[in-house]
């Protein structure tokens, strides 16, 4: 007989009991630091590196790259810098996956306000009330907005 090692779904009362207690912020550090550690193991992945060539380029202990490794760990970003660094990548790349910095471009919009006063043309040969000329007022005001998302 042969066994598969599959996740199964189990729902308790008392487990919902005690994940509901877990405030909004503390699940949203979790979710971080787990997300921030499968980047992490992604980019080492793709740089063809294992734990103990990126201990060794960081001057670490193999089993303090495991520790990172496993979610739990909170970094400081004097550690997210030099991981960045080691993996030829940036901080924002550590958190958002190439996917959502692709998918999901800046934008900025711009509104030019200007006002413009019409005089008629003194020219003898056309007509002035066909042919106005535009002039400026005065400076004209640049307004522009950005997203609230950060990409690279």
């Amino acid at each position: 007989m042969m066994k598969t090692n599959k996740a199964r779904k189990h729902s308790s009362p008392l487990l919902k009991e005690i994940l509901d207690r877990i405030p909004p912020v503390d699940k949203e550090k979790i979710g971080n630091k787990m997300i921030v550690a499968a980047r992490i193991h992604e980019y080492m992945k793709e740089a063809g590196m294992n734990n103990i060539e990126l201990a060794r380029q960081l001057s670490k202990n193999p089993s303090v790259i495991t520790t990172w490794l496993s979610g739990t760990h909170n970094f400081t970003i004097d550690t997210l810098t030099e991981i960045a660094c080691a993996l030829n990548v940036t901080l924002v790349d550590l958190h958002f996956s190439k996917q959502e910095v692709i998918n999901e471009p800046a934008e900025i919009t711009f509104n030019i306000i200007d006002s413009v006063e019409i005089k008629p043309t003194i020219t003898p040969w056309y007509d002035p009330a066909h042919m106005p000329t535009f002039s400026l007022m005065g400076e004209p005001e640049i307004s522009y907005s950005k997203p609230n998302k950060y990409y690279a």
